[in-house]
């Protein structure tokens, strides 16, 4: 007969134990927290992206510092964002200029925005209407 002693421990006992040994020595193999957190930063700051931001699989997209591409991105937005304030404070002013330049006779504007519209008619694409005729013989 054997003389071993079995424990049978639960498993939800067993398993917060072993993931936190697990973290412990994964931490203990990276070395002092700052510095892994200093150089982590660091690496994903000047990471390079392309001009979404993303890091593309072709090298030669990936041209621009991340912490520039989202500074970039920032101002961009902030500044679209004042633009339009400013276009919206203006509003009425600006349809009496647009309909102001649109009824002078000769206008550079009206003659843009009736080209436009011819163009756009009359493209190959815009008219392009397909049929289909089957003929049943039964």
């Amino acid at each position: 007969m054997a003389s071993d002693a079995t424990l049978n421990v639960p498993k939800d006992v067993l398993e917060p134990i072993i993931q936190a040994q697990v973290a412990a020595a994964v931490l203990d193999a990276l070395g002092p927290r700052k510095q892994v957190l200093e150089k982590a930063i660091a690496e994903m700051l000047t990471m390079k992206v392309d001009s979404n931001g993303q890091r593309s699989h072709y090298n030669s997209s990936n041209d621009t510092p991340w912490i520039m591409w989202a500074l970039q991105d920032c101002i961009q937005k902030a500044a679209k964002e004042a633009i339009t304030e400013y276009l919206a404070g203006h509003k009425d002013e600006m349809k009496a200029q647009i309909v102001s330049a649109l009824s002078k006779r000769n206008s550079p504007l009206a003659k843009q925005l009736a080209d436009r519209m011819v163009d756009a008619i009359t493209q190959e694409n815009f008219l392009n209407y397909r049929m289909n005729i089957s003929i049943d013989s039964r």
